[in-house]
């Protein structure tokens, strides 16, 4: 009797300590292919822009924001019958 509680007991923590560490490798393998995936993409878009190539000011110059007063539209009035 005494060595079917052994071997429940020994089950248990086997399971207690191998199942956590295998999740953790599985996650940091999973995050490990992320990054791979991520350089993967990256190296495939476009560069950042160049000085030559960056936006530049109108001849005019700066264009300023417009602000406006206007009227204040008409709501009609609901009619309740």
């Amino acid at each position: 009797m005494e060595n079917d509680t052994t071997q429940l007991a020994l089950s248990g923590a086997v399971v207690g300590g191998v199942v956590p560490f295998l999740v953790g490798v599985i996650l940091v393998g999973g995050l490990i292919w992320a990054l791979w995936w991520g350089r993967r993409i990256r190296s495939q878009e476009p560069g950042p822009p160049r000085p030559d190539e960056q936006p530049r000011l109108p001849e005019s110059g700066p264009v300023g924001e417009v602000r406006e007063r206007r009227e204040p539209a008409e709501m009609p009035t609901a009619t309740t019958d």
